[in-house]
């Protein structure tokens, strides 16, 4: 059985992340499209990949969803073209120590996914000469999150081991507008004005200059490709992590204590190039969906907190995560992020570049410092696809110009691990090195605390 398709408006959030894109591409770099690293402890094919994917009724979806335009009210929508066939799926054999070093590789042209342009979903099957195989998800970040992208391969995975397939509402089609369950459709006229109020009043105060930034005043590498490297910590270190996480008083949740270290480890590279100290400013993404949902798969069902550490709050690490803890809490209480959410609803009916000078006015373009999220605990629940026991998984997101910078932490199984995303120009190899340095150092509590 496959999935009924219809029109489905883009959720706030993935119009945010559209937005990202059109920045990405007017500044001459690729897209926002995603990719998902999963080693298997065992080889995987690509004839029973795509049996799993038709027989999980999502084929037609993963083949043929791209952005167009409502024709009654020119509202951005996900849209469906049919007879596109079957969803690609590469092949390719990769040397054995593929993927054991730091540097992940670029996303190379072909691999930029066009979200207005279908597939915006692809899968490579690289097998090792070992006899084992990392699947690789890329996806355009407009279509899904993170959360959503790991929901997508366990369902395909549940597929092919017989389970029924996805229905319209675990896939999140026909959902209401609002991802955490409330009530059905766009807010009202007055809700959305007073959301509007609420959040910009806010978002404009945390966004004051200056803001520290790595971007090169002169940008000239604008265009530059994304790199990426991953700083892996074995299970002895993760423990002590977690024991050191514990010991600072950040219970509430591990994103804080890594936000800290990385704004400090980021502040410690531009004191070596002597800039005067600035405000931090960095949005996280809030998770919206019900915890433990199945579902929704489509759609990046988030909205954000927003952080600010003066260089006063960042003189010791257990200062800055007292300060951001505060933060966090007086936004949730305060109801940031569910206005956030409304109002990132009626962004949607906002063209493009009209859009990203509003969402750039407030920080004079700067945005962020630099982006931070945490994808949680990857596949905790379903260790297994197609039947191979999955031995690590990870996310490597795009970042675009400016900030110039992402950070992702993580944890698969027992080991946790951060991806340091950078556009070529905003750091040199000597400072990502110094940037990995510094936070392990500060993970591990051999730093400055």
């Amino acid at each position: 059985m496959t999935v009924q398709m219809c029109q489905q408006p883009l959720t706030g959030g993935d119009y945010f992340v559209l937005a990202i894109d059109h920045e990405m591409r007017r500044a001459g770099m690729h897209g926002n499209t995603c990719r998902a690293f999963v080693h298997l402890d065992g080889r995987a094919e690509a004839e029973g990949l795509r049996a799993a994917i038709r027989a999980s009724g999502l084929a037609d979806w993963l083949a043929g969803a791209h952005v167009g335009r409502a024709a009654s009210a020119g509202e951005p929508v996900w849209q469906w073209s049919p007879d596109v066939g079957d969803v690609p799926i590469e092949e390719c054999s990769v040397p054995a120590d593929w993927g054991v070093g730091p540097d992940l590789p670029p996303l190379a042209p072909q691999e930029d996914l066009r979200p207005d342009v279908p597939p915006n979903v692809r899968f490579r099957l690289m097998h090792r000469p070992d006899g084992t195989s990392v699947l690789v998800l890329l996806w355009q970040h407009a279509l899904m999150d993170a959360h959503g992208a790991e929901l997508l391969l366990q369902h395909i995975s549940a597929a092919g081991a017989g389970a029924s397939p996805a229905t319209r509402d675990v896939l999140g089609l026909g959902h209401a507008a609002r991802a955490d369950g409330a009530a059905a459709g766009p807010p009202t006229p007055g809700a959305a004005g007073a959301a509007w109020h609420h959040c910009m009043s806010f978002v404009g105060d945390v966004s004051r200059l200056p803001v520290a930034s790595v971007t090169p005043c002169a940008p000239g590498g604008a265009g530059g490709r994304n790199r990426f490297r991953r700083i892996r910590f074995d299970r002895a270190e993760s423990d002590a992590i977690r024991a050191r996480i514990e010991g600072t008083g950040a219970t509430v949740a591990r994103s804080v204590f890594c936000m800290a270290v990385c704004m400090r480890a980021l502040q410690g590279v531009l004191a070596e190039r002597s800039v005067e100290p600035a405000a931090f400013l960095v949005p996280v993404p809030h998770e919206r969906r019900k915890a433990g949902a199945a579902g929704p798969i489509c759609s990046n069902r988030i909205s954000f907190l927003f952080y600010r550490a003066e260089p006063a709050d960042m003189v010791s690490l257990e200062g800055l995560i007292a300060s951001l803890v505060r933060q966090m809490r007086s936004q949730v209480r305060a109801g940031i992020p569910a206005s956030f959410e409304q109002a990132m609803e009626v962004f949607r009916r906002v063209p493009l570049g009209a859009y990203s000078r509003v969402v750039h006015g407030p920080s004079a373009g700067q945005v962020a410092s630099f982006f931070f999220s945490d994808t949680g605990d990857s596949f905790r629940d379903a260790p297994r696809f197609l039947g191979a026991r999955i031995r690590d998984v990870l996310h490597v997101p795009p970042v675009p110009f400016p900030p110039g910078v992402a950070i992702v932490a993580g944890q698969f199984g027992d080991r946790l691990s951060i991806v340091l995303s950078w556009v070529e120009g905003c750091l040199d190899s000597g400072e990502v090195d110094m940037l990995e340095r510094a936070i392990r150092s500060q993970m591990l509590g051999g730093g400055a605390s």
